[in-house]
């Protein structure tokens, strides 16, 4: 029996008859974090997971379906990043995001090879 201490903690809770988990620290944690920040994108914004298959069909069409590198500016969960790889043709995709929590999901939700994180403010990017 091990006596190290768990790499996160957790409660769950009911809200509004509703079951939600509050988590404090650790992988699992980020994953659960994410799985809500992006439903409650979806709640706040309707129709908001459709501009990402209507950016990659136009990426898609503008490129004639050619390699292209792509920047990810504010990559949060990395949901724009995985429907680009799954409908366009992209050769290297970099993904920046301000937090190492949303750049931890995003690396958890996309396998593809060719990308790289990078933890960067906006206002520090160089082009």
């Amino acid at each position: 029996m091990s006596n190290r201490k768990a790499a996160f903690s957790a409660e769950s809770y009911t809200l509004s008859g509703t079951p939600h988990v509050r988590c404090f620290a650790g992988a699992r944690c980020v994953r659960l974090r994410a799985i809500r920040y992006d439903k409650d994108i979806l709640n706040t914004i309707p129709y908001y997971d459709k501009a990402y298959n209507q950016i990659a069909d136009v990426v898609s069409a503008a490129f004639s379906n050619k390699a292209v590198s792509w920047l990810d500016i504010g990559c949060g969960t990395g949901k724009m990043a995985k429907v680009a790889f799954e409908q366009c043709n992209v050769a290297k995709m970099i993904c920046t995001d301000n937090s190492s929590a949303m750049l931890e999901a995003a690396r958890q939700k996309i396998s593809f090879s060719g990308v790289e994180f990078l933890k960067l403010p906006i206002c520090r990017l160089e082009f």
